[in-house]
């Protein structure tokens, strides 16, 4: 999923996902309870969000999916929040999504999952993430897209070192450096 942060207008607002700069999650977006034939599932949005204020906030979570058309495909809500000042809490919201197209091999259909926070019926911050939804499941050598076994061909050439993604060609000084540690690391 991609995330685009449109505005924040109020000190009670989602968090980016930066958990190892600034120990914040931002905004998950996933589906459960899928019925590919009858084209729905359960839609869940999360995001984490936190009041920079210095007083009590109360707002409610809603939650969109846009079509690549730009026409809306659904709406449900969370539960009205408040937030004590400095308070940093996860907000639900789920709901039942009909006539889904489901991403699938050749067919990237994807969605805008808009998350917005309201305030007195403003909207003070909004979040759009871009992702699709599928249904996949893997068992008895086979693997299952939307419900249809799909067959994968490929090759991937798996790393021979601890340098992620040179493959087996490690530039000389990779290996000396490398071989250096593990000297230091037989001495002590």
């Amino acid at each position: 999923p991609k995330n685009v942060y449109l505005h924040v207008t109020d000190k009670v607002y989602q968090t980016l996902p930066l958990y190892s700069n600034l120990q914040t999650t931002g905004v998950y977006v996933y589906a459960t309870n899928y019925d590919v034939k009858a084209r729905k599932a359960t839609i869940h949005a999360e995001s984490e969000v936190k009041n920079d204020s210095h007083e009590i906030r109360e707002f409610s979570y809603q939650v969109t999916l846009i079509d690549p058309d730009g026409k809306k495909a659904g709406t449900f809500n969370g539960p009205k929040i408040s937030l004590k000042p400095g308070e940093v809490k996860i907000i639900k919201a789920s709901g039942v999504i009909a006539g889904l197209h489901f991403w699938s091999w050749g067919y990237g259909y994807l969605y805008d999952v808009k998350t917005k926070l309201i305030v007195d019926n403003k909207v003070v911050d909004e979040v759009v993430t871009r992702t699709g939804f599928r249904k996949t499941s893997f068992g008895n050598g086979k693997i299952w897209l939307n419900d249809r076994v799909i067959q994968m061909k490929g090759y991937a050439q798996r790393s021979s070192n601890e340098w992620p993604g040179v493959g087996m060609s490690v530039p000389p000084w990779m290996s000396d450096y490398s071989n250096g540690l593990m000297l230091e690391h037989n001495a002590n």
